[in-house]
């Protein structure tokens, strides 16, 4: 028992000199030094009602397509069997709770993009963003991603997740 005690004790009191050194040790990385995957642009579209309440439920049998750069993407007119990165394109898909439109890459710079929803009624939404990656230096001379976004809805400025009044 005495060498069990006696080889924990050692194995704890030496754990800390080969345990992972911290972010503040790491210096001088250049974005060529590791891999980044990002993670994809989806803009979430959320119907509501007059009240607030989500009322996804009811767009069932709807038809709503969302179109962008001369193409128009029919709600579920995509079928998707798994959602790796790097991003898929997919188009305009529904859940249970939103809309989604997209995989959009985002590693990629967008400017003034627009992407218009129309509703079975006629009515449209336009969503218009810009999204940019830009390459910063830290603290510790590390270059690391920084994205630059903006999204608006309707004149509004919103982000990826956004209401819409139906």
């Amino acid at each position: 028992m005495k060498k069990i005690l006696y080889t924990l004790s050692l194995l704890i009191s030496l754990s800390p000199h080969y345990s992972c050194s911290n972010d503040d040790e790491i210096k001088g990385l250049s974005r060529k030094d590791y891999e980044i995957d990002f993670v994809p642009i989806t803009f979430k579209i959320i119907p509501i009602d007059k009240d607030g309440n989500n009322i996804m439920h009811t767009l069932s049998g709807v038809k709503v397509t969302a179109e962008w750069r001369g193409t128009i993407y029919e709600k579920d007119s995509s079928v998707i069997t798994t959602r790796v990165n790097p991003a898929h394109f997919y188009g305009l898909m529904s859940t249970d709770t939103c809309l989604v439109f997209g995989d959009l890459q985002r590693g990629k710079k967008y400017e003034n993009e627009h992407i218009i929803i129309n509703w079975e009624d006629g009515k449209k939404d336009i969503i218009i963003f810009n999204h940019e990656l830009k390459w910063i230096i830290d603290k510790n001379g590390n270059e690391m991603p920084f994205f630059i976004d903006n999204i608006k809805l309707n004149g509004e400025v919103v982000d990826y997740t956004m209401k819409i009044a139906k």
